[in-house]
């Protein structure tokens, strides 16, 4: 009968302390697993000066991404802006060419690429329109401005909810809006009456 060697220990469960080059495996392990602990202040921010790292999001940015030089609430204040902006020029153009399923031209491909890529540039131009404008009530730079929507992105921050498009004076309400007559409601109804009444 043949008999088995045991196990042979290992240098981990020996009883000896890990050797210094051990520890720095562990320790490099560890580090590129992002387990080094808690960040040093301003870590999670780039390092930015006057930059709180209390984001609560949990996430951190990657070491190469480095973040607008503002502090923290200013920019949340400025992706919060952004952000509406983008849902307002979405709504806004919308309004100037709907794309329900009632005005989309189904079924005529290149009509319907065409009205999606006007629709587009609606979209883009009041983008770069209002968010310059962002920018420079900010002192910074539409890059800037998109930087700090990536970081929002990448840290998960919880955009506001959409702002709803303020109607143009004249404009009737939704609600206001006249009804079309169904087909079968256009006819006159007969005249009360009519030749009994004589």
């Amino acid at each position: 009968m043949r008999q088995v060697s045991p196990e042979p220990r290992s240098r981990i469960n020996s009883g000896r302390p890990p050797s210094r080059f051990g520890l720095l495996l562990l320790a490099v392990g560890l580090a590129s697993a992002g387990c080094e602990g808690s960040p040093p202040s301003g870590a999670a921010s780039g390092g930015a000066p006057g930059v709180s790292s209390a984001d609560d999001s949990g996430l951190m940015l990657p070491p190469d991404f480095k973040p607008v030089n503002l502090p923290l609430e200013k920019r949340k204040e400025i992706f919060r802006e952004a952000h509406g902006i983008r849902a307002l020029a979405v709504q806004e153009a919308n309004a100037k060419l709907p794309m329900d399923q009632a005005h989309l031209p189904i079924g005529n491909r290149p009509a319907f690429d065409k009205r999606v890529a006007e629709h587009k540039a609606i979209i883009d131009g009041l983008l770069e329109a209002n968010l310059a404008a962002l920018a420079r009530r900010n002192n910074i730079t539409v890059a800037d401005v998109l930087k700090i929507e990536d970081e929002a992105s990448r840290l998960r921050w919880i955009p506001p909810g959409e702002p709803s498009l303020e109607p143009r004076a004249g404009t009737p309400k939704p609600e206001e809006r006249a009804v079309a007559p169904k087909p079968e409601e256009k006819g006159e109804a007969p005249k009360a009456g009519g030749d009994a009444a004589k």
